[in-house]
């Protein structure tokens, strides 16, 4: 089954443009994306708010429309700080069992959220689990959805230390392009983010929000609240 999602994957990847389905960036410059899923959260993102600062560091956060109401100050801070801001739907509910209607309707209910908590309208979306069947891809893209997945992924999530987070940091030959995978809801990714900053350097590549590479979004007091999205 993996391997029928990873040839279906590398098929829309050939088939859509990157600014519908994104899945790596451009290799002709000298940049990657750094990407954060599941968040905020109270207590880790703003200490990776705080590092990325530090770092000269800029994100983009896939978050959870559930905590983005409950945090709101935090997407504010990501916004006003340069990150760039995109829907991870609004429970992180099942694939299997979540309807294309339903999410959908979680993509509403996160603007609902995102929009009195920093004034944007995100027209990114990263699936959970970057799971979706053909009939939920087609009605993000009819919606003016832009899907975003990645090519580099240590599985933080899975990792009971640091230590391999850091490791992987410190080794992993990071190439022009890459969208890379980690989840602010997990506590390594501070550990990493020190060593990744070094090794992104060594490699004279710099992190960009997804705003450079494709539309994230719609920000700005001009802009309706209505969730109505370009096509």
């Amino acid at each position: 089954m993996r391997h029928v999602r990873q040839s279906l994957r590398r098929a829309l990847e050939l088939a859509l443009p990157r600014t519908r389905f994104l899945v790596r960036g451009p290799a002709s410059g000298h940049a990657v994306a750094l990407t954060f899923d599941d968040g905020p959260h109270p207590e880790i993102t703003p200490q990776l708010l705080d590092l990325l600062a530090a770092h000269a560091l800029r994100a983009t956060f896939f978050v959870i429309g559930r905590e983005a109401a409950r945090y709101p100050a935090l997407v504010a801070r990501m916004v006003a700080e340069g990150h760039a801001v995109g829907h991870h739907s609004f429970t992180h509910s099942e694939p299997a069992t979540t309807t294309a209607d339903t999410l959908i309707e979680e993509l509403q209910s996160t603007n609902d959220s995102l929009w009195p908590a920093a004034g944007i309208l995100p027209t990114i979306m990263r699936p959970p689990k970057g799971q979706l069947s053909l009939g939920k891809l087609v009605r993000l893209l009819t919606k003016g959805y832009r899907v975003v997945l990645w090519s580099v992924d240590p599985k933080d999530y899975a990792l009971t230390s640091a230590a391999p987070l850091v490791t992987w940091a410190r080794e992993t030959r990071f190439r022009a392009g890459d969208v890379i995978l980690l989840h602010d809801v997990q506590p390594h990714c501070l550990a990493a983010i020190p060593v990744l900053a070094a090794r992104l350097q060594t490699l004279a590549l710099h992190t960009v929000p997804l705003g450079a590479w494709l539309p994230t979004g719609l920000v700005g007091p001009g802009v309706s609240a209505t969730g109505m999205l370009p096509s």
